[in-house]
């Protein structure tokens, strides 16, 4: 029908399957291209789900002109032509060929156009988009981690007894002593901290996480206090405070990320902690 398309992609022709069609059949890589087009084309009209019912390889060469039975055996060779009984079959024509596929193409080809239309600032409505409502990757990273442990709090059962956590408490204040030794030299369960620190264990943090974190905390010249204030930001309550600070913390730690980046809005939150 007039205004009918079918997509190509614009490396066929340096696509392996080409090659291997070519190769199997003695033709040139443009001949074989041009068949393909002939078959899909005249797929796209015929089927609509990709399935070709009642012929064999001498019919589809009546139809497709220069084709042969070694052209049909290289595609089914290739994985791009598929028998079964009475016919053959298109694999991922819902995603080519029929007219939903075609749709969806349509649909992201309009999305691509509006995006790199020219805005009045001089950027285009796409990088607009990106600086409005996209997270860069550490931001995303971050965020999957909260939901992890909220969701790792929420399906806690409140009726279960919960386990003797002592030890693993007491292996945090233990790891912050190698970088404060005379701190919290007698941590007891009554204490604000002691239960903080309980509850980032139950949310799912690890004792190893919960390490890491003070050891991301201790590595970055931000806290150890090369910021305006001269100020250092080490205490094992900000450290623990929430899951996001734990994470940020380990990101610090593994070396994805820097205090330097924190917004004035972090900054003046963390300013607002007591230092040691």
């Amino acid at each position: 029908m007039a205004g009918d398309w079918i997509p190509i992609e614009l490396n066929l022709s340096r696509k392996s399957e080409v090659v291997r069609i070519a190769r199997l059949t003695e033709r040139s890589k443009a001949e074989v291209v041009g068949l393909l087009v002939q078959f899909w084309i005249w797929a796209s009209e015929e089927t609509a789900d990709g399935a070709i019912d009642g012929m064999d390889k001498s019919d589809l060469s009546d139809v497709i002109q220069g084709a042969d039975e070694p052209f049909w055996d290289a595609m089914t060779a290739v994985g791009w032509l598929h028998t079964q009984d009475g016919g053959f079959r298109i694999p991922n024509a819902d995603r080519w060929l029929t007219t939903g596929a075609k749709s969806r193409l349509e649909s992201t080809r309009r999305k691509q156009v509006y995006r790199s239309r020219p805005a009045k600032d001089g950027t285009n409505v796409g990088q607009k988009r990106d600086k409005r409502g996209t997270k860069t990757g550490l931001e995303k990273r971050r965020e999957e981690k909260r939901r992890e442990y909220k969701r790792v709090s929420a399906s806690a059962d409140p009726c279960r007894p919960k386990p003797d956590q002592s030890a693993d408490i007491r292996a945090v204040f233990d790891h912050y002593r190698t970088f404060h030794p005379n701190a919290h030299l007698k941590p007891v369960s009554t204490t604000p901290l002691w239960k903080k620190i309980r509850v980032r264990l139950n949310e799912g943090c690890t004792v190893a996480d919960l390490k890491a974190a003070i050891d991301g905390c201790h590595a970055d010249p931000w806290h150890q206090g090369d910021n305006d204030r001269n100020t250092k930001y080490l205490s094992l309550d900000l450290i623990v405070r929430d899951g996001s600070h734990i994470a940020k913390f380990i990101d610090i730690a593994k070396g994805e990320s820097r205090g330097d980046h924190y917004s004035n809005a972090q900054r003046t939150d963390e300013q607002g902690r007591a230092a040691l």
